[in-house]
């Protein structure tokens, strides 16, 4: 019986002395003392970075306007810069061949049936994963008609 009762004697004393250390550590731990690894740094200020979500693995599809593409985090998801040697071939838009939509453009209910192909870049509303930040249409009218395009420039699209 004598043993009995130190058994239990020493295995209350090591619980005791788990729960203290316990204690401790998470004292530490969670007032900084004790460096953690589990803390992730979440800079949603970055100008390198624009997050399309907060959420860790971003369940929606987005895409990035040239010069940047898209990334998940365990901060969430978006689009950040890509250095200017991975680019590629990605042709620059001269300013003369950019037509704007404005609001006249983007009036009536519908377009002329006429097949003139135009490559319609979307405005900073849109955030692109892969180049081209655009899509082809028909004409100039079906470009303008949605919203999300900024202006458009003559042929299709570059792939």
């Amino acid at each position: 019986m004598k043993k009995a009762v130190t058994i239990v004697t020493i295995i209350t004393f090591i619980i005791g002395a788990l729960v203290l250390i316990w204690s401790v550590y998470a004292a530490l731990y969670f007032n900084g003392s004790i460096p953690r690894n589990d803390i992730i740094n979440c800079d949603y200020n970055s100008a390198d970075r624009t997050y399309v979500k907060h959420v860790p693995n971003c369940p929606i599809d987005f895409e990035c306007a040239p010069g940047t593409e898209g990334f998940k985090s365990p901060c969430g998801c978006g689009c950040k810069k890509i250095d200017n040697s991975t680019e590629g071939d990605k042709p620059e838009i001269n300013d003369s061949s950019k037509n704007y939509c404005n609001p006249k453009s983007r009036e009536g209910s519908a377009c002329i049936a006429l097949y003139k192909p135009v490559c319609g870049w979307f405005g900073q509303n849109i955030q692109c994963i892969k180049y081209p930040c655009a899509s082809t249409y028909g004409n100039s009218c079906e470009a303008c008609h949605n919203k999300d395009v900024e202006f458009w420039t003559e042929g299709e699209c570059p792939k």
